[in-house]
Formats: C-alpha cells, structure tokens, sequence
C-alpha cells in the first residue's frame, strides 16, 4: 500500500516522536507501506515550522520588553541567525528520517497550469470558494499520479476535512478526478489509518510470529530446513563459506544437513500482495563435501593446504561444518507454500558473509 502525507500530519507532530508516528514509522516495513510525501508538503512543513518559530521569537521578544521594564534585567532570546541555523538543523533532521524510514518525496506534478486554472475559477475541490488552494491542488494531482502509475490501494492522510473530505469519504470533486477502479482511502489523522490499517494486521503478524516460535502454524520453518536448506546452499554457492577455501577456489557441496537447532523466527512482514516474509535464522551440522580438479590445486595454495598437499587425482574430502545461516522466505498467502528463499546471512568458523542481513531477535 502506498500512503501520502499532508503537511498537517508532520506539523502536529514535527519530530515525529509522538505514538502514532512511533507506530506508523515501525510499520513500515513489516506491512509494507511505501510512503510519499510531495514535495509541496514538505516545503509547507519547513515553511509553516519557521512561521512558528518566528512568532514564538516575537512573543519572547514583546515579553523580555515587559521583564526588562519591571525589573530592569533582559531575558534574552534567539537571535535571527540562530532561527535560521535551526530551521535549516531541521530540515537536515527531518531528511535522515525520511531516509531511515524509506520514506520518499515525489517531485511536483507535471499538470497544466490551464487545468489547475480551470479548477479553480470553477471552485472545484481542493480549492476553496476564494479561490485559494493552489498547493493543496498539487498535492492532490500527486497523490492523483501515484494511484495512476502504480495502481494498487493508496490511502491518502490529512486534517484538511473542509478542502479534501471526512473519513472514509472523499469530496465528489476529487472522487471524479481519479480513473475507474482506483484505490484511494481518506484518513483524517495518523491515528485514523493506524486504527484501521496498521494495527489489526500488526495484531495478526504477531499471532502468526507467536504460533510459529511454538510450531503451531500450519507452516513449519523447521520441517522447510530439514527438507530444502541443503538444496538452498548449493543452488546459490553458499556452502564453500563453510570450509577453509576461498570462494572459487575448489567446490563445496552440502551433502546434508547432520543436525539443525531450533530456528529463531526473527520477524513476519506482511507484503502488499499478500504474501508473507518470514525472517529466520537457524543452527546447523552440516556434512560438506570438497573436491578439487588439477587446476584448482596447481593455482591455489589453500586448496593444496585443504587436502594436505596430496592433490594427486581429483581429490575429494568430506567434512562437518557447524555455523548459523540467517534467511528469509517468502510464502504464498494462500497456501503457505515457500515461494522463494534469499539467504541473508552466514556465520561460521572461517567466515561472516553478509549478503542482506536482517535484525536478529534476541541478539541485535
């Protein structure tokens, strides 16, 4: 689901540290949720920011007048220089969030002046019976462009009931803008969408998180372990990291999987299309088997080191390994079947291979 920001969202909370955004922000990724913010909101947001600041400034200001008369002494206050420096500290703040939190800003629309000067002069909505309106007007043309270019559900969240509508019902004029067979929610505050679409499927991961950690879901990581991990390992050329050889350097095979701990479900995600991410990390034996050809000894030392010298032949050693292989599947949201499995980290004596690791319960 693709969700838009208003600016009234971030300016009743422009730090973004209040329970619903804590709420919102964490849901991101398990649910994933790509949120946007055009550029639009977010140069109001800096804008009407530095508003306020200016005026508390003025206040202070009138005050340390009053304090200085009564009693002779200054309060002091923020000089223009420093509301600038902090503006500008905030919109540094504001960028690494964004950036934590995958959270992009779109670019302006590309929509006529001659389209937005009709709706205007019409009074259609967003703009008001004034007249104004104008960047609520591009605001609304990209959340517009996103339900067009991506088609999939998109909830759009602001507090501007009079100019965009009240929950769940957008205004007839904008309504009339969009194609047949967009998905476009209204939300009236961040608490709004949270309630509805953040916190009951965040309720449902964690019943599936809890039942698979007791081996109560229909499906079980381990009975996937034992069954596929081994055929994982070697479709994607993991195994040699498991031995004393460089990659590349002979071959190494998992010939099967001695012994497995308990895995550790780290996560379930929730994609838009349905399907479920677990994310998992297991304990393993592994039985490798390693084998060289001519060329392999002749060029690399430590293959001749691996086999002690003796690369007479075509030389084959099997070995157990133990280490910790971190993944994530993918399962189908119907039938639970494991679509795909990416590999996301391997720890063993010889190597620490991080190929996309993912937070670990418990441990990170």
């Amino acid at each position: 689901m693709w969700v838009v920001l208003d600016a009234n969202v971030f300016c009743a909370d422009y730090h973004l540290a209040g329970s619903a955004f804590r709420v919102f922000l964490d849901s991101l990724r398990r649910l994933d949720l790509r949120c946007r913010v055009p550029e639009v909101v977010l140069e109001e947001v800096l804008a009407r920011r530095k508003r306020e600041l200016d005026e508390i400034a003025r206040q202070v200001k009138k005050s340390n007048r009053s304090w200085r008369r009564i009693t002779g002494t200054s309060l002091g206050g923020p000089t223009a220089d420093e509301l600038d420096a902090n503006s500008e500290e905030y919109a540094r703040v504001l960028a690494r969030a964004f950036q934590e939190h995958d959270i992009v800003v779109v670019p302006y629309p590309e929509v006529s002046h001659d389209f937005l000067v009709k709706k205007a002069v019409q009074r259609r909505k967003p703009f008001k019976q004034s007249g104004d309106g104008y960047r609520d007007a591009l605001i609304w043309a990209s959340v517009v462009s996103l339900a067009q270019q991506h088609r999939e559900p998109l909830a759009f969240v602001t507090n501007n009931k009079s100019d965009f509508g009240t929950t769940p019902n957008l205004h007839h004029d904008l309504v009339a803008e969009l194609e047949p067979g967009a998905q476009v929610s209204l939300y009236n505050s961040l608490e709004q969408f949270n309630a509805d679409r953040v916190l009951p499927n965040l309720k449902h991961l964690e019943n599936v998180l809890r039942e698979m950690q007791e081996n109560r879901h229909q499906f079980s990581v381990q009975t996937w372990i034992a069954a596929a991990m081994a055929d994982v390992l070697n479709t994607s050329d993991d195994a040699c990291y498991f031995v004393d050889l460089e990659p590349g350097h002979g071959h190494a095979w998992v010939s099967s999987v001695k012994n497995q701990g308990t895995a550790t479900i780290d996560d379930v995600r929730l994609l838009g299309s349905g399907e479920l991410l677990v994310l998992a990390n297991v304990d393993l034996t592994l039985e490798v088997s390693v084998s060289a050809d001519w060329e392999d000894c002749d060029r690399y030392p430590d293959v001749r080191g691996f086999f002690g010298g003796d690369c007479s032949g075509h030389p084959t050693a099997w070995v157990e390994r133990e280490g910790n292989v971190a993944f994530t599947l993918t399962l189908n949201a119907k039938s639970f079947e494991v679509e795909w499995c990416d590999i996301d980290q391997i720890r063993c004596e010889f190597f620490t291979v991080d190929i996309n690791p993912h937070p670990r319960r418990g441990r990170e």
